[in-house]
């Protein structure tokens, strides 16, 4: 296991870390057409929570996969809340169903393909573990938290 040499807080910290203007734009963009779609049906300080929790479990997880490999960017928390999106499809049938062809839909799906078409890390496969971690997290916790009634 990666321990970041017993910090164990850059599990965390590294979510607001970015390798370039680009890299952070990419986060950023995507992070308001998520929030446009979602906090209409979720409190915003529950998102909140929910993507920075995951987010943390994915990097932890990820350090086990990958002990070498650092994870830097908010992509955990982009991919956490697309797994939510899929939870809020399959568990309530009152949601507003997400759309593609829209602006918000459009966004994330070219978020989605670009994120793991141009990472720029010599193991494109990290990124695809990463990013499917974060989905399957959010799928699973999104469901528990809907079956819960948390959201």
């Amino acid at each position: 296991m990666n321990l970041i040499s017993g910090e164990y807080y850059r599990y965390a910290s590294g979510l607001f870390l970015h390798q370039d203007l680009l890299h952070i734009f990419a986060n950023a963009s995507v992070m308001y057409w998520l929030g446009r779609y979602l906090e209409p049906q979720i409190d915003p300080s529950k998102l909140l929570l929910f993507s920075l929790s995951l987010g943390t479990i994915t990097n932890i997880l990820f350090s086990f996969l990958y002990p070498q490999a650092q994870s830097v960017g908010g992509s955990p928390l982009v991919y956490a809340l697309l797994g939510l999106i899929v939870a809020l499809q399959i568990m309530d049938a009152d949601i507003f169903t997400f759309q593609f062809g829209t602006w918000y839909g459009n966004w994330i799906i070219s978020y989605v393909i670009l994120s793991n078409m141009l990472h720029r890390s010599d193991n494109v496969g990290a990124a695809w573990v990463i990013h499917g971690t974060a989905v399957l997290l959010g799928i699973l916790f999104g469901c528990v938290c809907l079956k819960w009634k948390l959201f």
